[in-house]
């Protein structure tokens, strides 16, 4: 009796572990249904200080892996991909990665690096 209470006891924080550890590792990803949708600029960053030359910065998330976006200038359509928490976006001739700092169900916050400057994207859903 004593040693199968052992044996359901090591067996139970076994369980208790695995799951934590899964749940742990599922959050460090961005959920690809979170992300889609019409994600419009709200604050736009260069080297860290605001800038209003990003305003109307827009991102347009569809599924199968569409984008269209505008943030290099002029309108632009191509594919994304998502890998845990980096967003590569292809527009054709240019392949910018972005780190996902924020994905809530109405703001998404982006980070790239564009010709050595930093940038930050803090968008809203519309």
């Amino acid at each position: 009796m004593v040693k199968t209470q052992k044996i359901m006891s090591k067996l139970f924080f076994s369980l208790l572990f695995l799951v934590l550890v899964i749940s742990s590792c599922k959050d460090k990803e961005v959920e690809e249904n979170l992300l889609m949708g019409h994600w419009t600029l709200t604050e736009g960053f260069r080297k860290n200080k605001p800038s209003k030359m990003l305003d109307g910065i827009y991102f347009n998330l569809e599924s199968p892996a569409k984008v269209t976006t505008n943030f290099m200038g002029a309108e632009a359509r191509g594919t994304f991909a998502l890998e845990q928490k980096n967003l590569t976006i292809d527009t054709g001739g240019q392949k910018t990665k972005f780190k996902v700092k924020e994905l809530t169900e109405n703001t998404l916050t982006l980070e790239t690096t564009i010709q050595g400057i930093p940038f930050r994207f803090v968008l809203e859903r519309k």
